[in-house]
């Protein structure tokens, strides 16, 4: 992912979305994934923060992270009595964050900016200020657009959180994100304050798809795609295409899921339906023997159940 694009990095806050799509091409090389099966899976963070800063941000952006690092621990001559007490807790979050990952974790990111602006008040003597007292006319300017500007962001706010209360009260109602049983209506009335949440709108197109809306439903699939990456959207971006008849599309999309997390037992069973329903009975029979023999990571119920179907599938095509 680094290498990809090595001096400003693939985007700040990308890494979740994109790490699954990375995983996915590096195990669709290799032949043999019983041993990834245990560790390859929903992976959103790096598990250490300067990994995932470097590949998010590029060379430049870990560099300069560094040497604000650096500047907290540089000068030893600084006289305050809270210094040692600062830079501890920096230091604690620093070590942290190459075992974990802290700064994806908004009050601790909250702590370390303070912690930040402390260190830079114990350093400076003489902080820079800036006077505005001799021009009114500038002050007044600067003290409306400040406000104005306050007004419009808590106003933006206001509206998405409660888009976002009406949008737990729905999941509530349906027992769950991946549900099918909303209201198409009431996540149309909450889409402009919350497009821009990939969750929502996985479980909007989910919704959509239940309902036999395919088209609609993979232009909002699609959306989410953007902003958030999880195994089941793949599926329901292929299941979507398998509706409509573009096997070439749902297959890419099953095996894409597939090849994200191997472990998992969906992917593969949807991949038997949709060669049995495009004529590939061959392939279907192959991938339905390989269902029936593999043993699960977790032998849940579900598991069980397409294990069955798979038996039965294959006991039809083999009369």
């Amino acid at each position: 992912m680094f290498l990809s694009s090595p001096i400003f990095g693939i985007g700040l806050g990308n890494f979740e979305v994109d790490y699954l799509y990375y995983q996915a091409e590096f195990l669709s090389q290799h032949q043999n994934l019983e041993k990834f099966n245990l560790v390859a899976g929903m992976t959103y963070y790096a598990f250490n923060d300067f990994l995932q800063i470097a590949t998010e941000t590029g060379i430049v952006g870990i560099i300069l992270f560094l040497v604000i690092i650096y500047l907290c621990f540089r000068n030893k001559q600084i006289k305050s009595k809270n210094i040692y007490a600062i830079r501890a807790s920096i230091l604690g979050i620093i070590i942290f964050a190459i075992f974990s990952y802290p700064f994806s974790i908004f009050p601790v990111q909250l702590h370390f900016f303070v912690f930040l602006a402390l260190f830079s008040n114990s350093e400076n003597q003489h902080p820079l200020t800036i006077s505005l007292k001799s021009r009114g006319n500038i002050r007044n300017f600067f003290y409306a657009f400040i406000f104005i500007t306050n007004i419009l962001f808590l106003s933006l706010n206001i509206k998405r959180y409660k888009a976002t209360l009406r949008w737990k009260e729905l999941l509530q109602q349906q027992a769950g994100i991946a549900s099918c049983a909303g209201n198409v209506n009431d996540f149309l009335e909450i889409y402009d304050d919350l497009r821009y949440k990939g969750s929502f709108l996985y479980n909007y197109g989910a919704i959509l798809y239940e309902q036999g809306d395919y088209s609609n439903s993979l232009k909002i699939l699609k959306e989410a795609a953007s902003k958030f990456n999880h195994v089941d959207l793949q599926l329901y971006l292929g299941k979507n295409y398998m509706e409509l008849e573009n096997y070439y599309l749902a297959e890419n999309y099953f095996q894409t899921a597939y090849y994200m997390a191997p472990s998992r037992f969906l992917s593969r069973y949807l991949l038997v339906r949709l060669y049995e329903r495009s004529g590939k009975q061959n392939e279907a029979i192959v991938l339905a023997k390989e269902i029936v023999l593999e043993k699960p990571k977790i032998n849940s119920r579900i598991v069980q159940q397409i294990k069955e179907e798979m038996r039965e599938f294959v006991k039809k095509y083999s009369l």
